[in-house]
């Protein structure tokens, strides 16, 4: 393992996030792993990420955000891996470890539980053979106990959109009162770091079937997406006015500024409920259609298939401009559903019955 930022010696709890991010499976876990950290140092925590692969702007941000980086060598999931991770942990002095994506099955688990750590497993899917960890992590919609039927007695569940994990930007942009104008005019693309499917190109192709309007549209590429090329040659032929914005620093404002948004499922899904723009909601993946129809069942996103058509997208959009009515429902219903203090509740549950401070957990308390 290399260290690429040592962590001054602190009276404080430690805590090992690992995960990874790559194009294959996008920035998605490191990031809300980013705002669960940014809670663990607010309640007077260290942290000290662990990752195997990740684009280097992202392991600067982690830097820049006071974070320990560490390096390890081993493949993602295997025994050396855990090792590592475990190794890590002991030199650092840290009792609570994060897992984050599904690499981390269910031997994974139950070797970090016998090393003595206390285990957080951040799942999305439901798909490990058994569950090990002290507390699992699911925040997306639907979800139910009965998914993790094969756990362990101790393993406690945290479940929905309640713990939806925010970072700080978000929390310190979110605006009291979001101004729905009578008709959009502002327009935000945004499919995750990596976008391995795409939908970027196709979204962006879509707008050429809207009429010539005032229309602004500002197109987020993740700094793991390999495809800037394609996406540059589609604003080339594009009849709307459209911006790029590369690995962007500043995603709250971005949401702040559009009336309307086009995004995959995802952590960004969360983040924009919480924002308030228009949501057309498309799933990455079969696993995701649950969620998107669940979101616009309670009118707070409009769905898109998964193999959505650019036509398909161009619809959504349209529909949306001119309906400010149901654009202000969205607006109302995303901020019911995600309320901002997710990442307080995860950091609460875990500092419960060790030895936080009194005074952090009573500013945690929600």
């Amino acid at each position: 393992m290399v260290i690429i930022r040592s962590w001054p010696r602190m009276q404080a709890q430690g805590l090992i996030i690992r995960a990874d991010a790559s194009a294959e499976i996008g920035v998605g876990h490191v990031m809300r792993c980013l705002a669960l950290a940014q809670a663990w140092q607010n309640a007077g925590g260290r942290v000290t990420f662990a990752l195997h692969e990740s684009p280097q702007s992202l392991g600067e941000r982690l830097c820049n955000e006071s974070c320990e980086v560490v390096r390890l060598g081993a493949h993602p999931g295997s025994v050396l891996d855990a090792d590592q991770t475990i190794a890590l942990a002991h030199r650092c002095a840290s009792q609570t470890l994060v897992l984050d994506g599904s690499r981390f099955d269910a031997d994974y688990q139950k070797r970090i539980k016998k090393a003595g750590l206390r285990l957080l497993l951040l799942d999305d899917y439901a798909t490990a053979a058994h569950y090990y960890a002290d507390w699992v992590w699911n925040a997306d919609l639907p979800i139910r106990d009965e998914m993790y039927s094969g756990r362990e007695p101790w393993t406690q569940l945290m479940l929905g959109p309640k713990y939806a994990l925010l970072g700080d930007e978000f929390l310190h942009s979110h605006p009291e009162e979001r101004i729905v104008p009578e008709v959009a005019s502002r327009l935000l693309i945004t499919m995750g770091g990596s976008d391995p499917q795409n939908m970027t190109v196709t979204a962006m192709h879509g707008l050429r079937h809207l009429k010539k309007s005032t229309l602004q549209v500002r197109v987020v590429i993740g700094s793991a997406n390999p495809k800037l090329d394609l996406v540059t040659q589609e604003v080339k032929e594009n009849i709307q006015e459209v911006e790029i914005l590369c690995d962007v620093k500043d995603m709250a404002a971005q949401m702040a500024w559009a009336d309307i948004a086009i995004a995959a499922v995802g952590v960004t899904l969360w983040e924009l409920l919480y924002m308030g723009p228009a949501i057309v909601c498309w799933p990455r993946y079969p696993a995701d259609v649950e969620t998107v129809s669940r979101l616009c069942k309670m009118g707070a996103a409009l769905s898109l298939e998964p193999d959505a058509s650019a036509v398909a997208v161009t619809s959504a959009v349209a529909g949306l401009m001119s309906n400010a009515g149901r654009r202000q429902r969205m607006c109302a219903e995303g901020r019911r559903i995600v309320d901002g203090l997710g990442a307080k509740r995860v950091v609460q549950a875990l500092c419960a019955g060790s030895s936080c401070e009194e005074e952090s957990s009573r500013e945690m308390r929600v």
